[in-house]
Order: structure tokens, then C-alpha cells, then sequence
């Protein structure tokens, strides 16, 4: 996650789009009018090393769970977790799926110890995000 992106550095057009935690839908990215942001300029940030990367998007500090595809020309902001698979694995689109399920953000809850303050990606937490086996 990119927390150097601020709102000051986005505008309301640019070369890049910036997504944020509310354009992450359903194996979807939302357009939001006056909401969506965008930046020209990534040289500096960490996050430019995934513009066009096979990556997924998760939402962090929800109690809702879901998941989409990195699109390319956008980045993320720190509010969204980039995760990449490990190996050979693919992610499908009945793996974004998945993420949305009741079966998943319970199992998500479970592993997150029913916590009721916030529900962070971190170095531990992001090991629950897998697909499921066939």
C-alpha cells in the first residue's frame, strides 16, 4: 500500500487514475463522479511499480470484502491493498468471486478475530487472501 498519495497530490483529471477503497467493487472497478481522482506524475511514488501489473485490488479496513483486477493506467491509493499471487498461480474471475462471498468474510472474520475496530491488511493478514483449491 501507497500511503504517500494524498489528496492534495490527485485532481479531478490526469494521466494516471488513482482508485481508493469505494471504487473497488465486485470484481469491478466503480466510477465515482466527483470522487474518482487522478495524478500525472508517479516517478516518486512506490506504487508506480504495479501501473500494468497482473495484480488484484482489495479494499482495506472494511468489513466488506471484495475484489477486482488492476486495470491498466491505474494505481492505487494506501487505502487499497495490491496483491500479487505467488508462483505460477491464477486468479480467476470465480476467485474475485469468491472474495465478495458470505463464506469468504466470515471465514475473513474468523481469521481476523472477530475484530470489531478494523479489519487492516497487513504482513499477517494478507496470508488469508488465497483462492480456493478445486
Amino acid at each position: 500500500r501507497d500511503r504517500t498519495i494524498t489528496k492534495k497530490d490527485t485532481y479531478g483529471s490526469g494521466r494516471y487514475r488513482v482508485l481508493k477503497s469505494r471504487n473497488i467493487g465486485d470484481r469491478q472497478i466503480i466510477d465515482i463522479p466527483g470522487y474518482d481522482s487522478y495524478i500525472d506524475d508517479i516517478s516518486s511514488l512506490q506504487v508506480r511499480k504495479f501501473l500494468d501489473a497482473k495484480a488484484v485490488l482489495v479494499p482495506n479496513l472494511t468489513y466488506s470484502p471484495r475484489a477486482c483486477f488492476l486495470m491498466p493506467g491505474m494505481i492505487a491509493d494506501g487505502s487499497v491493498a495490491i496483491l500479487q499471487p505467488n508462483g505460477n498461480i491464477s486468479v480467476s474471475d470465480k476467485d474475485l468471486s469468491f472474495f465478495s462471498s458470505e463464506e469468504f468474510r466470515d471465514f475473513y472474520m474468523v481469521g481476523r478475530n472477530l475484530g470489531t475496530r478494523s479489519l487492516n491488511i497487513d504482513k499477517n493478514s494478507v496470508k488469508l487472501w488465497g483462492i480456493r483449491r478445486n
